[in-house]
């Protein structure tokens, strides 16, 4: 069984991700403090939504691209995804000329045990 990553992501791509299987959305409840989450997308002017997904290369591949997408249609300004996993955190713009391919590597980041900071 594939290990779980959690993911705090702009809701549309959320429910893209939920509807197609990929994704399960977290209750949560908000009460101080910060979400504890290893992909979290920052920058965003509305809402995220807190999901969990399988550590797969496939899923970082669709994930990326789904966010890829989104941020072409959807949102202006500076959006940041950044990861955390076992040896740190690493970040990455998302603009319009960020390649998909580079989010998957840096989403592959939350679970991996060679993580760049």
């Amino acid at each position: 069984m594939a290990s779980k990553c959690l993911a705090l992501l702009p809701a549309e791509v959320a429910t893209d991700l939920e509807s197609d299987g990929l994704a399960t959305r977290l209750p949560v409840v908000r009460a101080g403090g910060g979400i504890d989450a290893e992909v979290i997308v920052t920058g965003v002017q509305i809402a995220t939504v807190l999901v969990t997904f399988a550590q797969a290369p496939s899923a970082f591949e669709d994930i990326a691209k789904r966010l890829h997408r989104w941020r072409a249609a959807r949102q202006p300004g500076t959006v940041e995804v950044q990861v955390r996993g076992r040896n740190g955190m690493a970040r990455l713009e998302l603009n319009s000329s960020t390649d998909p391919k580079d989010v998957a590597a840096l989403l592959r980041l939350a679970g991996s045990d060679d993580q760049a900071s």
